[in-house]
């Protein structure tokens, strides 16, 4: 009650997470999204789903006008129906609603990270980050070869309030948009990149994907194409992953510091 607007971010987080309990991941975005459409009236919802609903989409820059299917986000999920499915779910419903003129808006963000996203789940660069600092091995699976838009998570805030406000971007025809930033990091690179930054005496090791995902295959390369957002409201200068990794770094420092500042006056 009272509320202007529904920012539906409800999800599994993480693909380790997302692995052990794929009915769990569909049933969140589907009956979640069924809930919030319930209790939404008519009032705007913009919808969080994922860029998992591209599929393995190796090699092709992912786009808004690209025909996602349910045999993509299949195959993502490993042939069950789990998260991608579930957002391929959410983003049927969302367009349905739209098409009631309801206002609605679907968002497909890439790779958001920044300081206070956890390594626990899946998500690789502060599981990096936090190995690196701590003298523990920094592990790739596979080759390393697989490619990432690692996208800074305060940018993405911004260019989503942005989207937002723009009246144009809840239209039918272009209220599904791609959130993030297009150059791409090759995952073995980012692990150098980490102990460049980080610990230069951090080491290195690769492991089979498979040992720890069994069933599913990797998305080898995940290019994003975010000409429409820029049509919408222009150009944005996202941080470099160089940035990214630095300032990331610097913070969990400084949290370590003062956590250690603490501790020292406990015991005095």
């Amino acid at each position: 009650n009272g509320c202007d607007i529904i920012f539906h971010l409800a999800s599994v987080v993480g693909m380790k997470l997302v692995t052990k309990d794929p009915a769990y991941s569909y049933k969140l975005s589907t009956e979640g999204t069924n809930l919030i459409f319930d209790v939404a009236g008519d009032r705007p919802v913009v919808l969080f789903s994922s860029s998992a609903v591209y599929g393995m989409g190796n090699n092709i820059k992912a786009n808004e006008k690209y025909d996602i299917s349910l045999s993509d986000a299949l195959l993502y999920d490993g042939g069950v129906k789990g998260y991608a499915v579930g957002k391929f779910e959410m983003e049927k419903m969302g367009l349905e609603r739209s098409e009631k003129g309801l206002p609605t808006m679907i968002l497909r963000p890439f790779n958001l990270v920044g300081y206070g996203q956890l390594g626990n789940y899946g998500m690789v660069l502060p599981r990096f980050i936090d190995n690196a600092m701590n003298n523990r091995p920094l592990t790739v699976y596979g080759d390393g070869e697989q490619s990432r838009c690692f996208s800074d998570v305060n940018t993405g805030i911004d260019v989503i309030l942005s989207v937002v406000e723009n009246s144009n971007s809840w239209e039918l025809s272009k209220n599904i948009i791609n959130i993030g930033c297009n150059e791409s990091t090759k995952i073995k690179n980012l692990a150098l990149l980490t102990c460049k930054i980080v610990n230069e005496n951090a080491s290195i090791v690769h492991i089979p994907y498979e040992e720890l995902y069994n069933g599913k295959k990797d998305v080898t390369n995940r290019f994003m194409c975010n000409a429409h957002v820029s049509d919408l409201i222009g150009a944005t200068k996202w941080p470099l992953i160089e940035e990214i990794v630095s300032s990331i770094y610097s913070k969990k420092s400084m949290t370590r510091r003062s956590e250690k500042v603490n501790d020292d006056l406990v015991v005095l």
